[in-house]
């Protein structure tokens, strides 16, 4: 019996760690195909510098209706603004399906914390107070174009470890960086998002001059 429960503890593990690599697979072959970035969860560390007591939320998020994610994962963000910063609502878009059903599992229960398997380049831009974005250098010319075109003025984008590289366009808005912090990830994190910064930005109409 109990040679029997070692090898049905070893499926079981094999079978987890097979369904593991499979969700870290897909996500690499859709950033290879350049649709996003690849799945690594962001360190609690940086979910607490964003909504923690003096973090990113309170010095410089006016509004609290809306929060977005692109590419939530397993949702840690989106529980974080609604549960944390007190967002009325709060919105994944992910392409892993394993991800977007784990998250909605997570949050089940939960109003206003909402999950759409949907690209980060299909995402509805057009309410979002805050959005959290933790992207590669590849994506970031594309997606600094589409916050600048879709998000209304005001709005603040958090970018995790990669600035955006304010190319010169004929725009009327910009993304015009407010702030930079260091964020340790500490020795215990096991998310591999390594220590690094959080880039803040606000959405702004561009002078005239």
């Amino acid at each position: 019996m109990e040679n029997e429960a070692r090898v049905g503890r070893s499926e079981l593990a094999l079978a987890a760690g097979t369904a593991v690599n499979a969700v870290f697979a897909y996500s690499f072959v859709t950033a290879w195909r350049r649709k996003g970035a690849p799945f690594v969860p962001s360190a609690q560390a940086k979910i607490d510098a964003i909504f923690g007591r003096g973090g990113v939320l309170q010095s410089h998020v006016r509004r609290r209706q809306h929060a977005v994610d692109l590419g939530s994962g397993g949702g840690a963000f989106v529980r974080a603004a609604v549960r944390n910063g007190h967002f009325a609502r709060a919105t994944g878009y992910e392409l892993n399906p394993a991800l977007v059903l784990f998250a909605r599992m997570q949050s089940v229960l939960a109003r206003g914390e909402h999950f759409r398997l949907c690209s980060l380049w299909d995402a509805d831009l057009s309410d979002a107070d805050l959005v959290f974005v933790y992207g590669v250098p590849s994506i970031m010319v594309a997606l600094e174009a589409k916050l600048t075109r879709e998000l209304p003025v005001d709005a603040v984008v958090v970018s995790n470890l990669f600035r955006f590289p304010d190319v010169e366009e004929n725009r009327t808005t910009a993304l015009v960086e407010e702030a930079s912090q260091w964020v340790d990830a500490g020795l215990q994190n096991l998310s591999m998002d390594d220590s690094g910064m959080l880039f803040v930005y606000r959405h702004r109409a561009k002078s005239s001059e």
